[in-house]
Parts: C-alpha cells; sequence; structure tokens
C-alpha cells in the first residue's frame, strides 16, 4: 500500500505525465454520483486506461449498499448484505471488480483506490512457498502461523488513483 500511495501523490496535485490528479476528494456522501465520479477518474487520463478493479475497505460496501438501488449498477448488492454474504471479498459492480479489505490501516474506511487492468499495473510474485510453524503441546497443535514474501513491481505510475469519501467534490483534471 505504501508504494500505491506514493504512485497517486499528493492529494489535489496533477500528475503531469498523464494529465490528471490522482489523488482527490468524490465528496462527503457516497451516493450513485460520487462513485461515477471516482470510478472514471482513470478515463480523463491522457493514457486513455479503463478502469479495471477498486479496493475499498469492507466498511465502504454498507455505503454503497445504502447509496445504489438493487441491480442499478451490476449485482444485486443489498440481498447479499441482508443474506450475510457481504464478506466475499470481490464483487462485480459498474462495469469494475470491488475488493474489499477488512484492515483500516491498509484503506481507510472512507478510500478507494481505482486501478486499470493488471497488464498496467506491473507484477505480484512470491518469494518461495509459504513456511507452516507449529508448536506442539501434549499432542495438540497449540500454535500455527504461516511465512511467505511477496514481491511487486508497479512500473506505470498512473496506473491507479486514490478516491476519499469526505470533503468537497474534485474534479480529475
Amino acid at each position: 500500500m505504501s508504494m500505491i500511495n506514493a504512485c497517486v501523490g499528493e492529494k489535489s496535485q496533477i500528475n503531469p505525465d498523464n494529465g490528471i490528479k490522482q489523488y482527490i476528494d468524490a465528496g462527503s456522501v457516497v451516493d450513485v454520483e460520487a462513485v461515477t465520479h471516482a470510478v472514471k477518474g482513470l478515463t480523463y487520463s491522457t493514457d486513455l486506461l479503463s478502469p479495471a478493479r477498486a479496493l475499498v475497505h469492507r466498511g465502504f460496501w454498507w455505503d454503497m449498499v445504502n447509496a445504489f438501488k438493487a441491480d442499478e449498477a451490476g449485482d444485486n448488492l443489498a440481498e447479499k448484505a441482508i443474506m450475510g454474504n457481504l464478506s466475499a471479498q470481490e464483487e462485480n459492480m459498474m462495469g469494475i471488480r470491488w475488493i474489499t479489505v477488512l484492515d483500516p490501516k491498509l484503506v481507510p474506511q472512507k478510500t478507494a483506490y481505482i486501478s486499470a487492468d493488471s497488464q498496467y499495473c506491473g507484477d505480484f510474485f512470491t518469494y518461495g512457498e509459504a513456511q507452516l510453524f507449529t508448536k506442539v503441546e501434549d499432542s495438540i497443535w497449540f500454535e500455527m502461523f504461516a511465512h511467505e514474501m511477496y514481491g511487486m513491481s508497479m512500473p506505470f505510475r498512473g496506473c491507479v488513483v486514490r478516491v476519499d469519501f469526505q470533503g468537497t467534490r474534485e474534479e480529475w483534471q
């Protein structure tokens, strides 16, 4: 996430390489207009990228369920929320995939990171297989954890934008 935050840069500053702000406020209310404005951010870039996925905190979904009517811009999110399937981690809406994160330290609750297709975002890979460690006591598993090291490259800074849903709505250009 620190690499992604470095890519989006400072809030309200235009990236001269692609002609848009990569970090803006979409307004203080999560509604259809604000989310649509957020999703369209990459399309204003001189690189002509299309949004493919958004990374949001799980708490953001409750705002989305309240903002969108059933089937307005994708699947029926309200039905899934009522049925308890909101923790499915990935949903398609507004033509992109929404991936939810549980940790607000990684993605704040009123924030969305919207990225282009993975071919523009670099590579993600693991170094070696996951190693499992256990502590056995009296033939019962007492403690277990896994260790795995990840690597990531992001050669194209313009592949991601950040939108906060607080403050006054800004334009992308």
